[in-house]
């Protein structure tokens, strides 16, 4: 003996060899996939005993809170200890609850592949065992050979196909579910690295705008940068405004196309609260709220409130001065009861919406007001289905609509008499509130946090929606639905947006929808959705936002995906803007990053600026500025000239 193995040179020695690997594999992914069977059946059982839509508690707790509100005054203590308990609850539900679905999720495509394996396997085995001689006779060398094969085989697979599951199970004693779902998710991803942040005096838009040829829409010219110009069309502008007012100011909620996408702005890509670089400004706000700040002309807007208190304010854009303060009320048509909500989203979370003449507002307690900007006086107020009830409060922003108003109405609703209303979605005569129309939400829907938006295809106008479970699009002249498409699940925080010729809609729980205006789905996506922030695009590239801060870059047309990358550790809830073709995204601390909307990330060229509060609303940015609402601060970012 030499102390080398003999080489195996026959058939039958190969084929003994072959079939003892193929039987070792088929019965490692039996194993694996009974195991991964057995997980996600545990998985299935967690799932739906969180699931918050239908838990025996919540439903117990729901119809003592409705006993309770018979008689509010009396049990305001009650009350307001029930309503914690169930915010709690809903709060520790879902995050078990998507933890868990986030595992089936992933675990159904582990278990094809173990399934695929012991096919393969079995395969293989019956393939090579009829290659083998009856009776078989092998010498020692040929037997130690064979093992030999069959042991590196069966340990190369098996490390395929146990491995993630070992370190799971090593690394989350206590919930192996949320770090499989996390190792599947980042543990395969490459993020490339090229290209840096352009600069603000040569950034330019890459979002594409469809040719207008509509004969009731209005199309502008809107100066993006020095050199570049774009003709947009742009929905529901009254012919007062055909010039491009709204395009050149912040009308509404994410902007003048509720996208984020600014239009000619030159802010600064550098701040700093602490040495007050960049901070042309900074003003308190009398009373607190989530609503995101507007601009028109030099003039900014912002909502604040309390449990009995509803005010409007109005500052100079230039210098942060008030101008003025509306205290908001409906008068004899003032809901009695005063409306429960969560910490996170407050008292005056919707954000308010301008044509320039006219300016809206809408509480948590269901008012929703008209200020005429032209003419000094009283604003008219109204609220014609009592206050929207739900877990976390109400947070929809109003949509401007040629002198009318639409509200989305996707919580529980009653009547002056307290008698159940329909949720649906509303249009206001803009200068009285009166209601113009309003089409029912369907039956199944469920609570929406997001906003509605107006979409302008180039020959159509409408009204997209997103809520549990459907994306639907209404026509804004009557409200008539033109389609709708079940793609959403969950709690619906993030709003639609248009980009590149389609609409997208998404949620943590359910996938990223691309849809074309017809209602159709073109592609979907899963990983890392967002709960709250919504989508931003360029046109080529959307960029959607998990709690977590993490960002995925994916192809508008396509769905590739092309990178993520996770913003610090405060998570997010405001949206962010994109500046040319500079993304800017803000954390929970004040963190705002600054990066190139490419295909590739570069860390290197990440730009960060820091304002020292806590921030949930999204930005307004016009011209040159920034105007930003923190906890109890307004602050303005501009260049500041030198020695300023």
């Amino acid at each position: 003996m030499t102390g080398r193995l003999k080489i195996v040179k026959t058939d039958e020695e190969i084929a003994h060899a072959w079939y003892q690997a193929a039987v070792r594999v088929a019965i490692i992914a039996m194993l694996f996939s009974i195991i991964g069977g057995v997980m996600l059946g545990q998985a299935s059982v967690i799932k739906n005993a969180n699931n918050p839509f239908n838990n025996p508690q919540l439903k117990a707790w729901d119809t003592q809170l409705n006993q309770l509100n018979s008689n509010r005054e009396k049990n305001k203590d009650e009350i307001d200890a029930l309503v914690k308990k169930i915010q709690d609850k809903d709060l520790k539900l879902n995050q078990e609850f998507f933890k868990a679905n986030a595992f089936i999720r992933y675990g159904e495509y582990m278990l094809v592949g173990g399934l695929a394996f012991f096919i393969l396997g079995a395969q293989l085995a019956l393939k090579y065992r009829k290659k083998l001689p009856e009776p078989q006779r092998k010498s020692i060398d040929t037997v130690w050979i064979a093992a030999g094969i069959s042991r590196r085989t069966t340990i190369m697979v098996g490390v395929l196909l146990i491995g993630g599951m070992v370190v799971i199970v090593a690394k989350s004693p206590g919930d192996p579910f949320a770090a499989l779902a996390k190792i599947v998710v980042d543990g395969g991803t490459k993020i490339s690295h090229s290209l840096g942040v352009a600069s603000s005096a040569t950034a330019t838009a890459a979002t594409p705008m469809p040719d207008d040829s509509s004969t009731n829409t209005s199309t502008v010219t809107v100066t993006v940068t020095n050199t570049v110009t774009v003709s947009v069309p742009v929905p529901g502008l009254p012919s007062s405004q055909s010039n491009g007012d709204a395009m050149r100011n912040w009308p509404a909620f994410r902007g003048p196309l509720g996208t984020g996408v600014t239009f000619g702005a030159r802010p600064p890509y550098k701040w700093d609260s602490e040495t007050n670089e960049n901070i042309l400004w900074k003003m308190p706000v009398a009373l607190p709220g989530m609503s995101s700040p507007i601009v028109w002309e030099d003039k900014v807007y912002i909502t604040g409130a309390t449990e009995d208190k509803r005010e409007v304010y109005c500052y100079n854009g230039t210098t942060g001065e008030l101008i003025w303060t509306k205290e908001i009320s409906a008068g004899a048509n003032e809901p009695t009861e005063k409306p429960s909500v969560f910490d996170d989203t407050g008292f005056a979370a919707p954000t308010m919406a301008t044509d320039g003449n006219w300016l809206y507002a809408m509480f948590a307690n269901g008012d929703v007001a008209g200020i005429d900007l032209k003419n000094e006086k009283p604003p008219w107020v109204v609220n014609n289905w009592g206050i929207p009830v739900s877990i976390y409060g109400y947070s929809s922003s109003l949509l401007p609509y040629r002198n009318r108003l639409i509200v989305q109405l996707d919580q529980t609703l009653t009547d002056k008499a307290e008698n159940p209303i329909t949720r649906r979605i509303s249009c206001l005569d803009g200068t009285s509130g009166v209601e113009i129309w309003h089409t029912d939400r369907p039956e199944d829907s469920g609570d929406t946090w997001s906003s509605p938006i107006l979409i302008n295809t180039g020959s159509q106008e409408m009204i997209v929606t997103a809520g549990r479970p459907f994306a639907i699009a209404y026509d804004p002249i009557d409200g008539k639905e033109l389609w709708r498409v079940e793609c959403l699940g969950g709690d619906v925080g993030p709003s639609p947006i248009y980009a590149g010729g389609l609409i997208f809609v998404a949620e943590e729980s359910e996938k990223l929808t691309a849809l074309r205006p017809d209602g159709t789905i073109v592609w979907q996506a899963e990983d890392d959705l967002p709960n709250t922030v919504s989508p931003l695009s360029n046109g080529d590239l959307i960029f959607v936002t998990s709690g977590e801060g993490k960002i995925s870059c994916y192809d508008v047309a396509t769905g590739k995906q092309y990178w993520q990358h996770t913003f610090g550790t405060a998570g997010a809830y405001a949206s962010p803007v994109l500046v040319g073709n500079s993304v800017f995204f803000t954390d929970r601390k004040g963190t705002t990053y600054i990066f190139p909307a490419e295909r590739t990330f570069n860390k290197d060229t990440l730009v960060t600026n820091v304002i020292n509060d806590n921030i949930d609303a999204s930005m307004a940015v016009v011209g040159d500025r920034i105007y930003i609402r923190g906890e109890k601060t307004l602050y303005c970012i501009a260049n500041k000239a030198a020695g300023q």
